[in-house]
Order: C-alpha cells, then sequence, then structure tokens
C-alpha cells in the first residue's frame, strides 16, 4: 500500500501497472528516438573511407606509411 495524496491505493493495482507500463514504453521510445536522430553520419565516418580509398589507390605508399609509423612508436616505447 502506497499513500498518495492523503488516500491509501494498492500499488499492484490493474490502472497503476499499466499507467506505469506506458510511462515506460513513452519514455523508452522517446531515448530511440534521440538515439536515431544522433546517428548521422559523422565526420570520423567520412575520415575513414577517404583514407580506405587513399591506401586501396596507393598500398604502396600505405605500406611505407604503416612501417614508418610503427618502427617510430616501437622506438619511443623502447626507451
Amino acid at each position: 500500500m502506497a499513500t498518495q495524496n492523503g488516500t491509501t491505493r494498492n500499488v499492484l493495482s490493474h490502472d497503476y501497472l499499466d499507467a506505469r507500463l506506458d510511462a515506460l514504453k513513452d519514455g523508452i521510445g522517446q531515448m530511440i528516438d534521440r538515439l536515431k536522430a544522433a546517428e548521422q553520419p559523422s565526420r570520423v565516418g567520412a575520415v575513414v573511407a577517404r583514407t580506405g580509398d587513399a591506401i586501396k589507390s596507393h598500398p604502396i605508399v600505405a605500406a611505407v606509411i604503416a612501417f614508418g609509423l610503427g618502427f617510430g612508436v616501437f622506438r619511443m616505447l623502447r626507451r
């Protein structure tokens, strides 16, 4: 039993549970709508796509750059 506005009501009543479930459904629906709105293509995705295209068009240069970066990181971590 819970008290609300000076009256006592059964917390497990059918109407109360339906109202709570409806409120929960509405809240989840609003959260999903906000997440869908935020899923717009980001600039990071565009950079990754351009980088992938550049690697496909110049694989030898990409391999040399990757080797150089790996060597530099190895030298810094070795010290």
